[in-house]
């Protein structure tokens, strides 16, 4: 079968659509990923886990790779990532018109220029019709990002988004804003015209710090179902 080859590496072609990859720590050479993905072209599902890259052009490169080779790519997912200087590479991503889920856990998305991220953030959201699902669980959103994030909601948005995870993202000192915060997002979302058969608004019922140390009690999502 063809192959793509990359130092003294042959990556044959393949028929994968799912594909889970974990990392040893240290920087990980991009091109040989690239050429795995390249013979992956039927892949619809990637999973990347606790990978480090030299620099953000490297993930730039990764990226560009899985819009070039894998045009059958709907979900997509990273874990345990230090992406707080690949602001613009998680833009380019936002901004990909296949994707139906993006997942970034744990990422350190709002480490850095989280006032000026933000909005670019919510404006490459509110272009794309084609995203369903964002999970962005630990990255220390807070209230204040929580309301920023509401704006893809608004009247003059093109988003199709029905479901944002938004878990592991407060503080306790966040307990009581979070109600508020719950209520603003409920008010928002009536606003999208693709969305006004949406009638439920649902989030785990144990949100809101009950004192008990357990995963369970720090997750928040968000999830609009049509009637």
């Amino acid at each position: 079968p063809p192959s793509h080859i990359i130092g003294d590496e042959e990556i044959p072609e393949n028929c994968l659509e799912q594909l889970e990859m974990g990392f040893p720590r240290g920087a990980q050479p991009a091109p040989l990923l690239c050429s795995v993905l390249k013979a992956s072209g039927s892949l619809q599902q990637l999973s990347l886990d606790s990978a480090t890259f030299a620099s953000p052009q490297d993930f730039g490169l990764v990226l560009q790779t899985l819009k070039e080779y894998n045009l059958a790519l709907k979900r997509l997912s990273f874990h345990d990532m230090n992406l707080a200087d690949c602001q613009s590479e998680v833009l380019f991503l936002l901004q990909n018109l296949t994707l139906q889920e993006i997942t970034f856990s744990f990422c350190r998305l709002f480490e850095k220029r989280p006032a000026q991220f933000l909005p670019e953030m919510v404006a490459a959201m509110k272009g794309n019709s084609t995203l369903k699902g964002l999970r962005l669980p630990g990255n220390r959103l807070g209230n204040a990002g929580l309301l920023a994030l509401a704006d893809v909601f608004s009247e003059d948005s093109s988003s199709s988004l029905c479901q944002l995870d938004i878990s592991w993202s407060y503080t306790p000192k966040d307990k009581a804003g979070l109600l508020s915060d719950v209520a603003n997002k409920a008010r928002f979302l009536p606003r999208m015209p693709e969305l006004t058969k949406c009638t439920k608004l649902k989030y785990s019922s144990r949100s809101f710090w009950m004192g008990v140390p357990e995963m369970s009690t720090r997750r928040l999502v968000f999830k609009l179902s049509r009637a």
